[in-house]
C-alpha cells in the first residue's frame, strides 16, 4: 500500500537544502499517515461502534509518560522507521539518492541533522555518579542512511591504505585474524622453548581524545575525496542534543561521536600517527 502511494508522489528537489529536506520530511509522514489511516479503517470495518471507539481512543493514546525513548523519539516530528523508507520502494530510494549526490556536491547537510535526543541508561554502581550512565544518541534515520552511504563509498579507499596489521578494521578480516597469529606463535615459542612476550593494552574511552580536525585531515591523506571530508565535517559541527529530564535540556555537542561510522574513522587517524 505505501508503495502504491510512494509512487504517485514526484518528490519534486529544489535548491535550497532545508527548504528542501523539510519537503521531503513532509511528504514521507504524510504517506505514512495514509496509510496508518487506511489500515485502520480496514481492521475496523466490521467491528461494532464501541469496539473502533476504544480502538482509535487506544490508537491516539499519548505513551510519553510510560516510555521513555518513545517519549524522546516523539519530540523528533518525523519519527519516519527504517521499515517505512524500505516498504517505500524505489520511488523514494531515487529521490533519496538524488538528494544526497546533491548534499555531496554542495557539501551541505540539512540543518535537522545537527540535532539529535539522548536518553542515559543506568548501568551499575552509585546513581549520583554519570560515569554510571551509557548515553544512547537518537539520530535520525535519514542522516544514519546518508552516513551509511558514505561510509559505503569510501571503504574501498580506506581499506587499501590500511596495513594487514590492522584486520579489525579491514574488510573481510576480522580479529579472530589476530586470535590465530597469536596461538601459532605461542605454540612456536613452546615448541623451541623461545622466551615469548605478550602485551595486552587498554585504553580507557579511546578514541574519545580523537580531534575531529584530525580525522578529516587523516582521511584526506589516505587518499579519501575532500568533497566526503567536507560533508562529515559540516554532520559534526554545529551540533546539538537534548536530555529529557524534568525539563527539556539542551546541550552543545562537544565530542565528536554521533554514529557509530566515527569509530572505524578515528582507527585512521590513530593510524595515521603512527
Amino acid at each position: 500500500m505505501v508503495r502504491a502511494i510512494a509512487a504517485k508522489e514526484g518528490f519534486e528537489m529544489v535548491d535550497d537544502v532545508n527548504e528542501d529536506y523539510t519537503h521531503l520530511v513532509g511528504t514521507i509522514v504524510k504517506m505514512r499517515n495514509e496509510c496508518c489511516a487506511a489500515a485502520l479503517n480496514h481492521a475496523t470495518r466490521r467491528i461494532s461502534s464501541s469496539t473502533r471507539a476504544l480502538l482509535e481512543k487506544r490508537w491516539h493514546m499519548d505513551r510519553q509518560a510510560n516510555h521513555l525513548e518513545y517519549a524522546v523519539l516523539s519530540r523528533l516530528s518525523t519519527r519516519i522507521t527504517v521499515e517505512l523508507l524500505q516498504a517505500c520502494g524505489p520511488t523514494l530510494h531515487t529521490a533519496l539518492a538524488r538528494r544526497f549526490s546533491h548534499y555531496l556536491t554542495k557539501c551541505e547537510v540539512p540543518t535537522a541533522w545537527k540535532q539529535s535526543s539522548t536518553i542515559l541508561l543506568y548501568k551499575k554502581g552509585d546513581k549520583e555518579d554519570l560515569e554510571n550512565y551509557r548515553p544512547i544518541t537518537l539520530l535520525l534515520v535519514l542522516y544514519k542512511v546518508f552516513m551509511r552511504c558514505i561510509l559505503t563509498r569510501i571503504r574501498r579507499t580506506l581499506d587499501e591504505a590500511q596495513p594487514l596489521e590492522q584486520a579489525r578494521f579491514r574488510g573481510k578480516l576480522s580479529t579472530l585474524d589476530h586470535t590465530i597469529t597469536c596461538c601459532r606463535l605461542i605454540e612456536a615459542a613452546r615448541e623451541y622453548q623461545e622466551p615469548l612476550v605478550l602485551t595486552f593494552i587498554d585504553y580507557k574511552k579511546a578514541f574519545d581524545p580523537v580531534e575531529p580536525a584530525r580525522v578529516w585531515t587523516a582521511l584526506e591523506e589516505q587518499g579519501v575525496e575532500m568533497r566526503y571530508t567536507k560533508v562529515l565535517s559540516k554532520c559534526y559541527s554545529g551540533c546539538t542534543t537534548a536530555y529529557s529530564q524534568e525539563n527539556w535540556i539542551f546541550v552543545t555537542v562537544r565530542s565528536r561521536d554521533r554514529s557509530n561510522n566515527m569509530t572505524e574513522l578515528d582507527t585512521r587517524a590513530i593510524m595515521s600517527k603512527q
